[in-house]
């Protein structure tokens, strides 16, 4: 669920800004050739609801380094096309989702765009089946 989420996003990004700007999730130790992204989970969270009911937030911080050190403009471009194509996601099994609290920082000339992914989910419970019941219906005098 929240790789699917996270394969959504790459998903979107690389319909947005094509093949020539790749999209990484894991760590990169070496070989970061900009212009690229890198997409990192904050940290998810599950709120109760009622009944089985749970939301579960995924927020990310979808990273850009972009070709040209301290090209602000650049960076602020790059971020107005992020609100439009994480809006709406689509995950490997044909879900969308909708990125809310999108918000966007420059720092240390990397541009930083947060969203985050709510969705609900409803516990699987097995109830214990009724066991039997037998009533004894006897007219009554009265």
């Amino acid at each position: 669920m929240t790789n699917g989420i996270i394969w959504g996003v790459a998903g979107a990004l690389v319909r947005e800004f094509g093949q020539e700007c790749p999209v990484y999730q894991n760590e990169v130790t070496q070989g970061l050739e900009p212009p690229c992204f890198l997409i990192e989970l904050l940290a998810p969270s599950r709120k109760p609801y009622l009944g089985t009911r749970q939301r579960y937030d995924v927020p990310l911080d979808v990273l850009y380094f972009g070709v040209q050190e301290g090209d602000r403009a650049a960076l602020i471009d790059v971020a107005d096309r992020l609100f439009a194509a994480l809006t709406f996601i689509e995950t490997p099994d044909g879900d969308r989702h909708r990125g809310m609290q999108m918000r966007f920082e420059i720092q240390d000339g990397i541009l930083h765009f947060f969203v985050t992914y709510s969705l609900f989910l409803r516990q699987q419970t097995t109830l214990p089946y009724m066991e039997d019941l037998t009533t004894d219906v006897t007219p009554q005098k009265g």
